[in-house]
This record gives C-alpha cells, structure tokens and sequence, in this order.
C-alpha cells in the first residue's frame, strides 16, 4: 500500500521496488527503491537498502524510517515498515505501507 499526500496542490510520486532474494541459510537481502518527485519543483530522490538477518522461524520484521529533506525549505518524513513473512523455502511475502506527511506548511 503505498500512499502519497498532496504538497501544497503538488502531487508527490512515490515508487517502491522491493526485491527479496536469496533466503538461504540466515540472509535475506532487501533491496528498497523509493523516490518522491515534483514536490515544489524540487526533486527528492530517497534510496534505502535494507537487509535482513536472522531469518529464524518464519518472522522477520524490518522497520525502516527514511527522511527526505529539502521540500519547499520544509521536512517531510516517511515512515516504511516492511515485514517479511513466511520464510519458507523460497516463498516470502513483504508487506509494505509508505506514508508521506507533514510535506505543507511546518
């Protein structure tokens, strides 16, 4: 689920490509690509590699807290929790909610 709010009548363009692969063993590499552009003419690129260890049992969770900066002279935050589930075999399911806020006035 991906969800991105209006910048002051902007429309911000959020794009998630989350790889999983390689879950042999203990290692699970999770490669996750989010940019957000056009937000008051400027353009925010935001590249987060998130890898995850331990896969014991069938739960992993991966929170990842990625901040973009320079929007209008403003901070927005976007907060990814990605969770991986069912670890088995080669079958993992991720689930993924990127929420952009505060990305108007203060």
């Amino acid at each position: 689920m991906v969800r991105a709010r209006r910048c002051q009548g902007n429309k911000i363009l959020i794009k998630a490509m989350v790889i999983a692969r390689q879950c042999q063993g203990d290692r699970i590499n999770i490669k996750a690509m989010v940019s957000a552009h056009r937000c008051q003419v400027n353009t925010i690129t935001i590249k987060a590699m998130v890898s995850a260890h331990r896969c014991q049992g069938n739960n992993i969770t991966i929170k990842a807290i990625l901040s973009a900066r320079c929007c209008q002279g403003n901070n927005f935050t976007i907060k990814a929790m990605v969770s991986a589930r069912r670890c088995q075999g080669t079958k993992i399911t991720i689930k993924e909610m990127v929420i952009a806020r505060r990305c108007q006035g203060d």
